[in-house]
């Protein structure tokens, strides 16, 4: 979609557009939370058939080929999520994890850092990529507590924010 500053009956229409899109991803986004990926996954596709580069349809669904196994997919989809809207962690943790799903470390590390640059703190972004690999984890010998290691790793959930503004 084209931004601009103006004004009138255009821009009205515009913010209108703008606001249903939000309110569709919103909807995809509560299929996906509640399980439901292919419902989910129809609503993001609808709303890039509208605007191509919405970035938290193109985020979301990558999140989705992510958990589906897809990762290179994954990468694709938010690749271009954050190229459309480079300040949102969280569009960062989701790319790096799907890095790190194909072992390309260093990439899924940059990810990691670049949420953290944008915002200090991201509890998500800092346990993530204290995580070297999940397929190739060395977990510590358990200690005390409850003398079990952990059975996986860390497992994909949705991370995002859906919001109206670019």
């Amino acid at each position: 979609m084209v931004e601009g500053t103006q004004t009138g009956p255009r821009s009205q229409a515009l913010d209108k557009l703008k606001d249903a899109i939000t309110e569709i991803v919103q909807a995809g986004a509560a299929h996906h939370e509640a399980g439901r990926l292919q419902e989910a996954e129809a609503v993001y596709r609808k709303v890039l058939e509208v605007d191509p580069n919405q970035p938290d349809a193109l985020n979301l669904l990558g999140v989705i080929a992510l958990q589906v196994g897809n990762p290179a997919m994954a990468v694709e989809l938010i690749g271009k999520a954050v190229t459309a809207r480079p300040n949102i962690a969280d569009m960062y943790n989701n790319l790096g994890a799907a890095h790190q799903a194909l072992g390309q470390m260093e990439k899924s590390i940059a990810c990691f850092t670049k949420a953290l640059d944008i915002a200090p703190g991201n509890a998500t972004a800092t346990t993530t990529s204290a995580v070297p690999s999940c397929s190739k984890a060395k977990w510590p010998r358990p200690r005390r507590a409850s003398g079990r290691q952990p059975k996986s790793c860390p497992s994909t959930r949705l991370r995002g924010s859906i919001s109206a503004t670019p």
